[in-house]
């Protein structure tokens, strides 16, 4: 992956909630959330199928979508989202093409 993110310093937590579950909505249906260098999965997530390592390459994205810009991807990222949803955030496309990639290189159909 270009511009690789500094693994280093990425956490990851597993828990039954994740971050921002008490807003309301449907927040259930996520699965994965990252905050900078910190990617929270709900629990039950174990690295047991392609999908599951799907999901850890898509969140691994976004902490390298953070590590290049801290301060604006964030309020950029809640403006996209507010203008264009979640399937159509530039910064969604790029973590799921970056992740199909990633998956069909490391699983080698």
């Amino acid at each position: 992956m270009t511009n690789a993110p500094d693994l280093g310093r990425v956490r990851i937590f597993c828990s039954p909630t994740i971050p921002f579950d008490w807003l309301p909505g449907n927040r259930r249906q996520y699965i994965g959330i990252t905050l900078w260098n910190r990617i929270w999965l709900r629990e039950p997530f174990k690295l047991t199928s392609e999908d599951s390592y799907e999901l850890l390459f898509h969140e691994l994205v976004h902490v390298r979508q953070f590590q290049r810009n801290p301060i604006t991807f964030p309020l950029k990222y809640l403006l996209y989202l507010r203008v264009k949803g979640y399937r159509d955030h530039p910064a969604e496309i790029e973590a799921r093409a970056v992740a199909a990639q990633l998956r069909a290189a490391y699983f080698l159909k």
